[in-house]
């Protein structure tokens, strides 16, 4: 015999598997799944030329480098270090753009099955999504501050040489 007293079928944590997820929020999700795996994909091909770019800087960068006189080319090394800044920046491009992607793929797993778990997974991959984005924000402006600190500095260290220098 069966509980009458029993919370199946109105306890939504028992139904967790279930299809708890209302119109409305699939409606919502299915709205944006288009554009976030859009992001996804135009985040994708700017990291591969990104990746492209800083192959080129390096290769371009080792060739000038390595031939000619230093005296003429002081900088010739300038190239490869931005390559390897690409190759850095296209590393950290690529990781938002697989968390939009996965975003996307569980609201197509969310838009089959009705699930809870779906939407859950859904979200964490969202969450996961800005919590990187906001770190990288963070690191973005702590380097502009640091960046800007440096530039101060090295004008105030340049004007005090040239005003030093009697003519």
């Amino acid at each position: 015999m069966e509980n009458p007293y029993s919370t199946r079928g109105t306890d939504p944590v028992a139904q967790a598997g279930g299809g708890l997820v209302t119109p409305g929020v699939l409606q919502a999700l299915s709205g944006t799944k288009p554009w976030v795996q859009f992001c996804a994909i135009l985040g994708f091909i700017f990291t591969g030329l990104i990746l492209l770019g800083g192959i080129f800087m390096l290769i371009g960068g080792g060739l000038l480098a390595s031939a000619g006189d230093r005296s003429s080319m002081p900088f010739a090394g300038f190239p490869v270090v931005m390559g390897l800044a690409y190759l850095v920046m296209a590393f950290f491009y690529f990781f938002p753009s697989l968390k939009l992607w996965k975003y996307g793929s569980h609201i197509a797993s969310l838009l089959g099955s009705n699930s809870v778990n779906d939407l859950e997974a859904a979200l964490d991959a969202q969450r996961s999504f800005w919590k990187f984005v906001g770190i990288l924000v963070c690191v973005g402006i702590v380097l502009y501050i640091l960046l800007f600190v440096f530039i101060a500095i090295f004008a105030a260290f340049g004007a005090s040489s040239t005003m030093s220098v009697s003519p």
